[in-house]
């Protein structure tokens, strides 16, 4: 979570245009009318929080995304762009259960970041149905690719319904995240056999309802938890309660609140969409 500006500060043009170029980083940019538009959908006493809270909101960009896996990937042990320097057979894997996720266009991301999409590497690159067929040993590595471990729940369930069985008499299986919460790392050690491999771990102080979050009064929450309430009362505090404020540039994870992310009909308007507006 960034640091927001100091209370009462202006919301004039200049902190708007950071606001701007800050998010021209989304899949579907917010304009800056789109932007006063949101902060106008708080009452008028509430508006100093509300930017605030857009302060804060780290939006990861494509280019950070692609630097995080090079990062990873120079951590781990074995590997090597040249095949004679390698240490066993590896295979990288879209962590996705069903064509079109996450893990699919995290995948290419991840080809461009490590210079990998020439014809060469292919080999290199296989779905989760075709793992059986490599034939694959306790000597090797199979790298499981995604963007983003919210409560670890949905990364178990694939594990467990899944891929357990795929990947079974390899030697070490990575799961590889941009980012990932502590309370992920917990789930995922716990049961799982994967290692979780993440850039960006985001503890209980990114949690914006979280005690440990300082940069925010208990007063701060609670309004921003009552328009939260109002409008998305199944799930307030996101998915997992994780009160994040978090966005990739592709997509923004459930587990991040959802009046920034999600629509209450014509009530509602967030500013990072995970869904096109209801008809």
């Amino acid at each position: 979570m960034k640091q927001p500006a100091p209370v009462d500060t202006k919301i004039n043009n200049s902190r708007k245009k950071k606001w701007y170029n800050h998010f021209l980083n989304y899949k579907h940019p917010p304009t800056p009318g789109d932007i006063d538009a949101w902060v106008g959908q708080f009452k008028k006493q509430d508006r100093d929080v509300a930017a605030r809270l857009l302060d804060s909101v780290q939006l990861v960009t494509r280019a950070e995304m692609e630097l995080a896996f090079q990062s990873l990937m120079r951590a781990l042990p074995g590997w090597h762009r040249n095949k004679t320097s390698r240490t066993g057979e590896w295979r990288f894997v879209p962590y996705a259960v069903r064509p079109g996720e996450s893990g699919d266009h995290m995948t290419a991301c991840f080809r461009q970041a490590m210079s990998m999409r020439e014809r060469y590497f292919n080999s290199l690159f296989v779905y989760a149905h075709e793992l059986p067929a490599q034939k694959l040993t306790g000597n090797d590595t199979v790298v499981l690719i995604d963007d983003f471990a919210g409560t670890g729940t949905q990364a178990c369930a694939s594990w467990n319904g899944l891929f357990r069985e795929l990947a079974g008499g390899v030697g070490t299986v990575y799961l590889m995240v941009v980012a990932a919460t502590v309370q992920a790392h917990d789930e995922i050690r716990m049961n799982t056999d994967l290692q979780l491999m993440t850039h960006y771990n985001l503890i209980g102080s990114d949690n914006f309802f979280s005690d440990d979050c300082c940069h925010f009064t208990s007063s701060d929450k609670e309004i921003v938890l009552r328009y939260c309430t109002e409008h998305f009362p199944e799930k307030p505090k996101g998915y997992g309660d994780c009160g994040l404020l978090f966005v990739l540039n592709h997509d923004c994870p459930n587990n991040t609140i959802p009046i920034l992310h999600s629509y209450n009909k014509d009530k509602w308007v967030p500013l990072f969409p995970r869904t096109n507006p209801p008809a």
